[in-house]
């Protein structure tokens, strides 16, 4: 029976042991069994959590697919243990749960929404016999104002231990940012991203062979939009194509509420790329 599937995980799995625990209730993974044939792992994006994936996860679901969305190392808690997180964590992570994962189905997909794409192209690159495919939402390899943001980073930042994020960076309403959002970005962890998407996710691309979708919003107020183009121009899969949406998001979170799940074209688009790949 569906309910007695269970992944053979714990906390530590989703968190490094060594980082600093938060004093109250943590987000929460999601893990919903469908069907043995085919589970997609869903990986939030920076400062998020799980709460991000949750319309996507319900709707995969419906269809009869296995949905996992883990919390990424340092997420989900306080600004402490983001800004205590290596870049190491968050892959570790990412591949504790996608071989938990693969535990209870035969084929994998990732999903992954901002910082979750780069890690998704992490994985396909060190684990590309373990996924069958990869959806990249937003995934940044630049960000708007990227040289004016990178010099306050090397002046102003060294003072700082957080920033605030500008208000068009993050969605509106409690459901769209979900319950552990925090609007304060913790400076080291951006320095990190930055890191990440240079000397790992840049030089991987040409390594990625699997079948891939990019999802790209060119309103996007976060990520530059010809990071979409950059990833396809440099993807090394021969199977791959760009959708572009025309909304101003950037987070899978604000791209529809519950109440247009059923009619949403990026929901959709994902399904029929995992059913035909």
């Amino acid at each position: 029976m569906a309910s007695a599937v269970t992944l053979k995980l714990n906390r530590g799995n989703f968190v490094s042991p060594r980082l600093k625990r938060y004093d109250g209730e943590p987000a929460s993974p999601i893990f919903i069994y469908r069907s043995p044939k085919v589970g997609v792992l869903l990986l939030h994006g920076f400062t998020a959590s799980p709460d991000e994936m949750q319309d996507l996860a319900e709707y995969l679901a419906d269809k009869n697919l296995t949905v996992f969305a883990p919390l990424i190392a340092g997420h989900g808690s306080n600004l402490d243990d983001l800004a205590s997180s290596t870049i190491g964590d968050w892959e570790q992570s990412v591949t504790n749960s996608s071989l938990a994962l693969k535990e209870v189905v035969e084929k994998v997909y990732i999903v992954g929404s901002s910082l979750g794409g780069n890690l998704a192209f992490y994985l396909a690159t060190q684990f590309p016999d373990l996924f069958s495919g990869v959806v990249s939402i937003g995934t940044p390899i630049r960000v708007r104002w990227q040289r004016l943001f990178k010099a306050s980073l090397n002046t102003y930042g060294y003072f700082k231990k957080y920033q605030r994020k500008l208000r068009l960076f993050y969605p509106l309403s409690s459901h769209q940012r979900g319950e552990n959002y925090n609007p304060f970005m913790p400076i080291p962890s951006v320095r990190n991203l930055f890191t990440f998407i240079k000397e790992i996710t840049v030089p991987s691309l040409k390594r990625v062979a699997l079948p891939t979708l990019i999802i790209q919003s060119a309103k996007d107020p976060v990520v530059d939009a010809s990071s979409a183009r950059y990833i396809y121009q440099n993807l090394g899969s021969g199977k791959k194509q760009i959708l572009w949406l025309q909304n101003g998001a950037h987070a899978l979170g604000a791209l529809g509420g519950r109440e247009e799940k059923k009619d949403n074209l990026v929901f959709e688009s994902i399904y029929k790329f995992i059913a035909e790949n």
